[in-house]
């Protein structure tokens, strides 16, 4: 939450809306007063992995080690680190336009 409220003071950014799912500080009254006090405005919408692409590329990076069924810990953690490695600028390309055509 302070890395949050300092982000806000430091980037110095006008008329913004923060769109927030999922988070614990959404409910902070100190955090909604601070954006109001800054001249932004905050949406609190209901949690949609449909329209969350880090759910989506998080989705597909399980999948992936699920079908791979890794035998012990080190082939867990190996695979992990590798397919985390695999996500390319295309996937996340991927990812956003996705969501955007479900809204």
């Amino acid at each position: 939450m302070e890395s949050f409220i300092e982000w806000i003071a430091e980037k110095k950014l006008t008329d913004c809306m923060f769109i927030l799912n999922n988070v614990q500080f959404q409910h902070n009254s100190n955090i909604v007063q601070l954006v109001k006090d800054n001249g932004h405005s905050m949406e609190c919408v209901p949690f949609s992995a449909d329209f969350s692409p880090v759910e989506i590329l998080f989705n597909n990076w399980q999948t992936n080690i699920r079908m791979a069924k890794p035998n012990n810990f080190d082939e867990l953690d190996k695979l992990m680190i590798h397919e985390l490695n695999s996500i390319s600028c295309e996937n996340c390309d991927t990812f956003f336009s996705n969501v955007f055509t479900r809204v």
